[in-house]
């Protein structure tokens, strides 16, 4: 690792010398891209010297700066979505340029991956990324009608998810803890609502979505496996208007408009569902419904400064009668400044809250009691962009964040005999720095970066010493694991750190361009994570609990490999990829046999260290243009964990040998298309079809005391039926108005067309007709599922 770091950092420093001397006689133009109807920042647009591969793209906050010789040049500012604007300057010194473009209407019905416009899926250095148009999310056929950013991202290739209704999404092999999801820089804990049936990105109130599954930018630490950059819409500062939608299930509503005309603006939106509302008539006393709200404003102050403040607030409430009630949550706030220093040079300072708790009564009789558990943190990060040339960015910066784990405040109801109890406070601090250089020369474009993270746990916390420092111990005459036997305890005060873990992260990047619509791309990142979300469900649930690395819970590591290769065709009309790619990871945890991870204090006695590996291929054809559009995704992966025992003598899992993670599936395949008949009606459908999730059946029985007792074959041995659903919509838009700024429309849905029972699990009973046989059932979700939005703008 230390030779890999010396690389990069000599190869940084021979990007960075050889502009500094060529930068001498250049100038700068640098400005913002914005929409010229709302003055929302356009985050991706291209800004080009026309007839040529000069060019760079905004930020995530619509900033640009492009250095160029003394000269008269052509300028070209595109985005998908938007009519194309040419620009003729005669540049001699350095200069601010705005740039508003006009949203091109013939456009706005076409569904697209990404944002991007021309050929930049082929120049850009970024590979193993994916965008959506959150706009044009609404037009995939969805459950119950309900448009969801994250469900869109599983039609794409290299994202899965475990059934139909489970929460998190799984990246190349990775589980869905490995997931970064950030949502204006603000951490998600809990992505999902209703226990994963819709998730937390209300599409309204999002401006641009981005998930990078691989060459992940050294920007981004703390996951292994993919980052979802989520970021909300600014609001409208030119006027106000608003939107809504209501469906058979759940209603939504967002208003924007201007605090200040063309300085300061504000966008509210919320959703709630209302299915609960209903339960009563049938006189069921169970609830089921989720509500969020997301909130943003910001305030120009001039041409160099700018603040941003945001937030999200949502909760879910799930009960079953009179046998429990629960409740769980995440809240987000983010304080942002932008600051211009100079033409080159741009920063982001922000303040970043995030909380995600969870609440448990417990109801059934004997056992009343009610647990609350949580997790905060509180972040503050610095963001740096410096162009170095005509060909070479600088970026850089840090962050510190500090967390406060509450895994469980216990305490009896209704005169219960259940004792009051608290679980361990866990606290810790994580800092990062980075350092990314990206330098063209000639066909060959370089990104070479290198991130230092660092993790201390610190007390107050007393920590339990194990005999022989083995909190998992293996019994050879009953074959199985138990926990280590304590002898004794050690405690730590709030000036006193626990553990220490500091790693360097190196990522790489090469785009070499082949032809003018070619190119070959490979990518390397090594990532560390020093959080664990402790599960032993195949999909997460509100009540999995994060816990921080320490004595026994080893920070994870993986170092991941991509190669691929992009070609557009027909006038970058079409764009087809194959990327191929590898997952190394390291001290992964998986539960014992029989685990208790609910309100246990010590959870590391119910847990083994193994590693895991991913690898496989993805391909990607899409049409971007005309009437019909859509895309073809295939991924053809392998997902595996390895756990060895302890020891020599015990077997860890699945006898130490390689298992399916719980959420391998080999074979991915997904069509989506979408057909404008005019301007009124248009057509969409999606159809999918996937390898089923990885089981453990059992194999035999044996009789115990006059019970059976099944045997269970290895881990994950077994797999579920072939999955797959047909899904389709009409969207029709009204002829007139209704109101002063915008239309309405009707989107008629069926998901599950052909009603296909895709089985989520399968479970096992003895056959009461024939005592001595076992049948097999499989439960299953969703069969056939009609909806209907109705959707307005005013």
């Amino acid at each position: 690792m230390k030779n890999v770091v010396c690389f990069l950092l000599f190869l940084m420093l021979e990007t960075v010398y050889h502009p500094l001397a060529q930068a001498q006689g250049s100038v700068t133009i640098s400005g913002y891209v914005r929409d010229r109807a709302s003055g929302e920042a356009l985050i991706g647009a291209t800004v080009q010297v026309t007839g040529t591969s000069v060019g760079v793209a905004t930020n995530a906050y619509g900033f640009y700066a492009l250095s160029l010789t003394p000269g008269r040049y052509s300028l070209s500012v595109m985005y998908v979505g938007y009519k194309p604007l040419s620009i003729t300057k005669e540049v001699a010194a350095n200069e601010t340029l705005q740039v508003e473009l006009e949203e091109n209407s013939e456009q706005l019905d076409e569904i697209v991956i990404s944002a991007e416009g021309g050929n930049t899926n082929v120049v850009s250095t970024q590979m193993s990324i994916a965008k959506l148009d959150p706009k044009l999310v609404k037009q995939i056929p969805a459950v119950l009608g309900e448009p969801d950013l994250i469900r869109a991202f599983q039609l794409l290739p290299g994202v899965t998810a475990v059934a139909d209704g489970a929460a998190g999404f799984n990246v190349r092999g990775g589980s869905a803890d490995q997931n970064l999801i950030l949502l204006d820089e603000a951490t998600v804990y809990n992505s999902s609502h209703l226990l994963g049936l819709f998730s937390v990105a209300n599409p309204d109130a999002i401006k641009s979505v981005t998930l990078y599954k691989g060459g992940i930018p050294a920007r981004y630490g703390g996951r292994l496996s993919s980052v979802m950059d989520i970021r909300q819409r600014e609001g409208n500062a030119k006027e106000f208007n608003g939107e809504a939608g209501i469906g058979l299930i759940s209603a939504r509503l967002l208003a924007e408009g201007p605090i200040v005309k063309d300085k300061s603006s504000f966008m509210v939106a919320g959703r709630r569902s209302y299915g609960d509302l209903f339960l009563p008539l049938i006189d069921n006393k169970s609830t089921a419904y989720f509500y969020d709200l997301n909130a943003k404003v910001n305030y120009n102050i001039n041409e160099r400064n700018q603040l941003f403040l945001s937030g999200y607030f949502g909760r879910d409430r799930f009960s079953l009668g009179s046998i429990f009630n629960s409740t769980w949550g995440n809240t987000a706030a983010t304080l942002r400044w932008n600051h211009l220093f100079s033409q080159k040079l741009f920063a982001n300072f922000s303040a970043v809250y995030s909380n995600y708790d969870y609440s448990l009564d417990q109801l059934t009789t004997g056992a009343q009691y009610n647990w609350i558990s949580r997790i905060i943190s509180v972040d503050a990060k610095a963001d740096f962009s410096y162009n170095l040339g005509t060909k070479t960015q600088l970026a850089f910066g840090g962050e510190w964040k500090n967390y406060e784990f509450r895994p469980g405040d216990i305490t009896p109801i209704k005169g219960s005999p259940v004792k009051p109890r608290t679980l361990d406070n866990k606290y810790a601090i994580e800092t990062g720095a980075y350092l990314s250089i990206e330098h063209v020369m000639g066909p060959v474009t370089i990104n070479a970066g290198i991130r230092h993270s660092s993790f201390a746990r610190k007390g107050p916390q007393t920590l339990p010493v194990y005999e022989n420092n083995q909190p998992v111990v293996y019994n050879g005459q009953i074959g199985r694991y138990e926990n280590g036997v304590v002898v004794g305890s050690t405690s730590r005060t709030s000036s006193q750190r626990i553990n220490t873990y500091s790693n360097w992260e190196p990522r790489l990047a090469l785009t070499a361009i082949t032809s003018s619509s070619s190119s070959i791309k490979a990518s390397y990142n090594r990532m560390y994570q020093y959080l664990h979300l402790i599960s032993n469900t195949t999909a997460p649930q509100p009540t999995d609990l994060w816990v921080p690395s320490g004595n026994f819970i080893e920070p994870q590591m993986v170092d991941q490999y991509a190669i691929g290769f992009f070609k557009n065709l027909n006038g970058n009309k079409y764009e087809a990829s194959i990327e191929g790619f590898y997952k190394d990871m390291n001290n992964l945890v998986d539960y014992v046999d029989g685990a208790d991870l609910i309100t246990n204090n010590t959870i590391e006695t119910e847990l083994l260290r193994g590693i895991g590996r991913g690898y496989g291929l993805e391909f990607l054809i899409r049409k971007k243009n005309g009437p019909l559009t859509g895309w073809v995704s295939y991924t053809l992966s392998k997902a595996e964990r390895r756990v060895k025992g302890i020891t020599e003598s015990d077997p860890g899992i699945n006898g130490g040998q390689w298992y399916n993670a719980n959420f391998d599936k080999p074979h991915n395949l997904s069509v989506v298309g979408s057909y404008q008949i005019n301007k009124r009606w248009s057509l969409s459908s999606n159809f999918v079809i996937t390898s089923g999730i990885p089981g453990t059946f059992p194999v035999g029985r044996y009789e115990y005391a006059g019970l059976v007792v099944p045997q269970f074959g290895f881990r994950n041995q077994e797999r579920l039926p072939t999955y797959h659903r047909l899904d389709v919509s009409a969207t029709v838009k009204g002829k007139k108005k209704r109101w002063k700024n915008g239309g309405h429309e009707w989107v008629f849905g069926v998901y599950n067309l052909y009603n296909r029972a895709n089985a989520t699990s399968i479970y096992f009973t003895e056959d009461a007709e024939n005592p001595g046989n076992v049948k097999a059932f499989k439960s299953y979700l969703f069969g056939i599922l009609p909806s209907v939005t109705y959707n307005f703008k005013f």
